[in-house]
């Protein structure tokens, strides 16, 4: 009978520890979650950023500041060895 009741309390104590384990791991995986969303947004913005300062019109502002200036070049190109017909 003592055996009994003592490996049914060491199953109540095992199965609340177990289950207190798995709530931490829980709030652990849902704030790994949050941090993970918040660092995909910002690489997003930082993408967007990346682009606003890269763009031609940026690039040859700057450009124009410093005294370059942009011309057009009036190089074409020709394709040879293509019939145009088919």
């Amino acid at each position: 009978m003592r055996l009994l009741v003592c490996s049914f309390i060491l199953f109540l104590v095992s199965t609340i520890f177990l289950n207190s384990q798995e709530i931490n791991i829980n709030a652990q995986s849902k704030k790994v979650q949050e941090e993970m969303t918040t660092l995909k947004t910002d690489i997003d913005g930082l993408k967007i950023q990346k682009q606003k300062l890269s763009s031609f019109s940026r690039v040859k502002e700057i450009a124009e500041k410093k005294g370059y200036t942009y011309q057009q070049s009036s190089v074409s190109a020709n394709v040879v060895g293509v019939d145009e017909h088919k």
